[in-house]
C-alpha cells in the first residue's frame, strides 16, 4: 500500500468518526413529531400554536405546552395571514442547503475515487 492510500484509508476513518460523533450529539435532542398540514390549520384556529419557522415548504413550530413539531405545508396563499391572527410568532428561513463543508468533501472524495479507479 503507497502512503497516498494509507492517507486516504486515515481521513476516511476519522471522517467516519468525526460524523458518528456529530450524529450523537445531535441524538441527544427530543425528535419533533410530524403533524400533518390540516391538524397543524385546526391547532392554530384553537391557539394552540405559539411559534412557527417556515423553511421552503418545511414549518418548524413549538405549541402552547411547549411539545415541537413539524409539518409540511401546500401552497397556501393565506396560510401566513391565518398564523398572524391566531397570535403565532412567525419566522421565515430560506431552505437549507448543505454544508460548504460535506459538500466539499463530497466532491473531493468522489475526485479521488474516480483518480483511484483510473489508476
Amino acid at each position: 500500500m503507497n502512503n497516498l492510500s494509507k492517507n486516504i484509508a486515515v481521513w476516511l476513518i476519522i471522517a467516519v468518526v468525526l460524523m458518528s460523533v456529530l450524529n450523537q450529539l445531535g441524538a441527544q435532542r427530543p425528535a419533533p413529531t410530524q403533524m400533518p398540514y390540516s391538524q397543524f390549520i385546526e391547532e392554530v384556529r384553537q391557539q394552540q400554536i405559539t411559534k412557527v419557522v417556515i423553511e421552503g415548504n418545511v414549518l418548524k413550530g413549538e405549541r402552547t405546552d411547549g411539545q415541537r413539531f413539524t409539518s409540511y405545508a401546500p401552497s397556501d396563499p393565506w396560510m401566513v395571514s391565518d398564523l398572524l391572527k391566531n397570535g403565532v410568532s412567525v419566522e421565515a428561513k430560506p431552505e437549507e442547503q448543505p454544508s460548504f463543508l460535506i459538500s466539499l468533501f463530497i466532491y473531493w472524495f468522489t475526485m479521488l475515487l474516480l483518480i483511484r479507479v483510473g489508476e
